[in-house]
């Protein structure tokens, strides 16, 4: 499927599934854990806690397997390739000063050229605590873990950024890898994803430098991506829209019910979810999803678990968004996971579904490589606007035209200095805001309007909580008092009617402003 019209692409997204490296012993992890801990301790030892609660989960004929054993990553490469995965993303753990963990089975796979599995890196960029650690108040793993903690404030390893040098050490690991003709290029950059970009306070700085010596040893360069649930550098070249089920239960939307203690959501209405899900910050940004969610091997009656899975709307759930990556343009699409078995996102077969997730996949992606456009264009919920043709005309592609009509513009007068938006508002006797969506649009309003002496007293989005420095509410009736609320967020008119109906404050679309 590799016909144009109209714009839209027509050719299926690469289909990359997360890859956890923790099936294997490390020193470390025996001297915090016990001897013996891999990622399969907890797999092992989790139990039921309701009815129907499917625990322990079972590798199919009980392969509890080694990553260092030789034939295994081959066993899960030839999987992939006959199941319509196009690649594995590796976290790569990565602390400073040389220091890595979990770094063996990438090594292994970079070694071996007979394994054609195509790969490349997420950097899990966070430290190392005991989030799931009995002495922090959990349950989990309280047959292994050591007694006697060894590290301070439950921290095993701290990240550290450093300056050029440390980013040169730790440039020169990656090299290899990147030079590796398995490794996921796009347009011959090697792909490299950031799990916590907020976290990296020298981020931009350490991009610059990364790209400037990537082209210094023949690369064209590097294509960097953010995956994480905070604000994207604009110096990446894309980000991962990741709808976590954490998201979900902080929506408005959500549906959850508690068994044993256990948060339980419904697996079809996450789904829905998901594909609903308005894209935020760049323009192409790569869909993600989960195969499955259950966190009680690690966190006990404190775990969330996704209900009545199945394979057939795990099928339909990747048919919608392969669909959707199309309608956006995307080269990629991200399950998570292949085999994060500790945390219920497995791809890999088990005794009670086999290979049926793998099967869908595959059928998913059968389905979407043999649909014309005119069927693409038919897919619910594309842009989370029930199937308005007029709204999904790619040879517009409104949405995000308008929102990089605006994002230019709001740079260019950030730029320059001048104070159009407060001198705007102002004349409409506006004193203090509301920001109605908080993506790139919204925080660089935000942070235009404090410099300009405007207060935002606080954000409205799907997803409550604090994002930037706002405190962040659903829509609703019973909205903090301010004098006026901006859009920021695509609207069609709907939020602006909604919002006056609601509030009876003056609302401003953010295009009108400026």
């Amino acid at each position: 499927m590799t016909s144009e019209g109209d714009g839209i692409v027509m050719k299926c997204p690469q289909i990359l599934a997360l890859y956890l490296p923790q099936f294997h012993e490390t020193k470390h992890n025996n001297e915090w854990w016990g001897e013996g801990y891999t990622e399969w301790t907890a797999v092992r030892e989790a139990m039921p806690l309701f009815e129907d609660h499917c625990q322990p989960v079972v590798p199919q004929n009980n392969n509890y397997y080694n990553l260092l054993d030789e034939g295994t990553i081959q066993w899960q490469s030839n999987l992939a390739r006959r199941y319509g995965v196009d690649g594995f993303v590796f976290y790569h753990y990565y602390f400073g000063e040389g220091r890595l963990e979990l770094e063996t089975p990438a090594e292994c796979l970079l070694a071996d050229k007979g394994i054609s599995m195509p790969f490349c890196f997420c950097w899990a960029n966070q430290s190392w605590v005991r989030s799931w650690s009995k002495y922090v108040g959990n349950a989990w793993n309280t047959y292994h873990e050591c007694d006697v903690p060894k590290d301070e404030n439950g921290i095993l390893i701290e990240q550290k950024y450093g300056n050029e040098d440390e980013w040169e050490r730790h440039f020169q690991y990656l090299l290899p890898f990147f030079k590796d003709e398995r490794y996921i290029k796009h347009d011959g950059k090697p792909i490299f994803l950031f799990y916590r970009q907020d976290e990296i306070s020298c981020l931009d700085e350490m991009i610059f430098y990364w790209r400037k010596r990537a082209e210094e040893n023949g690369l064209p360069g590097l294509y960097l991506i953010s995956m994480g649930k905070g604000e994207d550098s604009p110096n990446t070249d894309t980000g991962v829209q990741v709808i976590t089920v954490q998201d979900y239960i902080r929506s408005s939307d959500s549906d959850v019910i508690t068994k044993n203690g256990v948060t339980c959501i419904d697996y079809g209405r996450y789904c829905d979810f998901v594909a609903e899900s308005l894209p935020k910050g760049h323009r192409n940004n790569i869909l993600y999803t989960v195969c499955g969610y259950d966190t009680t091997p690690r966190k006990g009656d404190k775990g969330i678990c996704l209900i009545n899975r199945t394979s057939q709307k795990f099928r339909t759930h990747i048919e919608t968004m392969l669909k959707k990556s199309i309608r956006y343009g995307n080269d990629y699409f991200i399950i998570n996971a292949w085999n994060e078995w500790g945390e219920g996102m497995h791809l890999e077969p088990d005794e009670t579904d086999g290979y049926a997730y793998l099967e869908a996949v595959r059928a998913a992606r059968s389905k979407i490589e043999s649909l014309d456009e005119t069927e693409i264009r038919k897919v619910s919920s594309v842009d989370g606007i029930n199937n308005n043709s007029s709204q999904l005309d790619g040879k517009s592609n409104g949405k995000f035209e308008k929102l990089y009509r605006v994002c230019s513009k709001l740079l260019d007068r950030l730029l320059d200095g001048e104070e159009a938006l407060s001198r705007k508002l102002r004349e409409y006797g506006v004193k203090s805001v509301a920001i109605y969506g908080v993506g790139n649009v919204g925080i660089k309003v935000y942070r235009i309007l404090e410099r300009e002496g405007i207060p935002v007293n606080y954000a409205i989005d799907r997803v409550a909580g604090d994002k930037a420095g706002l405190k962040v509410f659903r829509p609703g009736k019973d909205l903090p008092q301010a004098d006026a609320i901006i859009i920021t967020a695509y609207d069609d008119g709907r939020i602006k009617k909604e919002m006056q109906s609601m509030t009876g404050m003056k609302v401003f679309d953010i295009e009108e402003l400026i």
